[in-house]
C-alpha cells in the first residue's frame, strides 16, 4: 500500500504528483500498540506463548482433531485460534479471548498429549506449564481488557466516511476509558476475575496479605511479585 516502488502510494504519485499520501491510522494504531507490546517483557513473554500455541495446535492435523474434540466433548461450540499478526490488531484481540474462553479444552489437550509417548509430548508438556501459572492467567486477563479497548477504536477507524472531528472524539473515548481502568476498583475487580477463573480451573494463586488499607503502588508490587513465582 506504502511501498515507495510500486505500492498504490507510488502510483497515485505518479498520476497526481501533488497528492499527500496519508497512512492508515488504524494500521498505525496497530504498530503503536504492538511496539508497546514488544518492550513489557511480560506481555511480550505472553504473545510469545500465545503464538506457539497456536502453532502447536492448528498447525498439526491430528492435534487440531484432539483440539476440536475436546470442544465437543465439553458441550462447547467448536472455535478455531487465532494466530497473531502485526499488521491486524483484531487477531490480537481475538487469539486473547479464544484462549480464555476455550481454556479448559485447550488444557485437556495439551494434557493428552503430554502424557503420550510421541515427539510432542514434551512441547505439550511446557505449554502446560506456562499456562497453568498464574503469570499467564493474570497477562491473560490484563491483555484481554486493555486490548478490547483499542480493538475496539481500531475497527472503527476502518470505517469507511469516517471523520476527523469523530476520530477525535474515539481517541479521546478510548483514552478516557484507559486512564478508569488505572482505578483500585478496576483493579481490584480484575486482579478477582482472573483469581476466581484461576481457583475454578484447579490453578494455584500465590496468597499475599489482605489489600485493605494498601496503597494501589504496593499492590501492583505484590502483584508484580507474585507473577515471578
Amino acid at each position: 500500500m506504502s511501498g515507495w516502488a510500486s505500492g498504490v502510494q507510488a502510483r497515485v504519485a505518479e498520476k497526481v504528483p501533488h497528492a499527500i499520501y496519508i497512512h492508515c491510522y488504524a494500521h498505525r494504531l496497530n504498530l503503536v500498540l504492538i511496539d508497546c507490546v514488544k518492550n513489557l517483557d511480560e506481555l511480550a513473554n505472553f504473545f510469545s506463548t500465545i503464538q506457539t500455541l497456536y502453532n502447536f495446535i492448528s498447525n498439526s492435523n491430528s492435534r487440531h482433531e484432539l483440539f476440536v474434540k475436546s470442544q465437543k466433548e465439553l458441550g462447547l461450540q467448536v472455535l478455531e485460534l487465532e494466530r497473531t499478526v502485526a499488521t491486524r490488531w483484531f487477531y490480537w484481540y481475538r487469539s486473547i479471548y479464544k484462549i480464555r474462553v476455550r481454556y479448559e479444552a485447550i488444557l485437556a489437550v495439551l494434557d493428552s498429549l503430554s502424557e503420550s509417548t510421541n515427539e510432542a509430548s514434551m512441547e505439550a508438556s511446557g505449554l502446560k506449564l506456562r499456562m497453568e501459572s498464574w503469570r499467564f492467567i493474570f497477562c491473560l486477563f490484563v491483555a484481554e481488557k486493555l486490548f478490547i479497548q483499542t480493538n475496539c477504536l481500531s475497527e472503527q477507524l476502518q470505517e469507511k466516511g469516517i471523520s476527523i472531528v469523530r476520530t477525535v472524539d474515539l481517541i479521546r473515548s478510548t483514552k478516557t476509558n484507559l486512564a478508569n481502568m488505572r482505578a483500585d476498583s478496576e483493579y481490584d475487580k480484575l486482579y478477582d476475575e482472573a483469581q476466581e477463573f484461576a481457583r475454578k480451573l484447579g490453578i494455584h494463586v500465590p496468597e499475599v496479605s489482605a489489600t485493605v488499607g494498601i496503597s494501589r503502588s504496593k499492590r501492583i508490587q505484590q502483584t508484580s511479585n507474585r507473577l515471578k513465582e
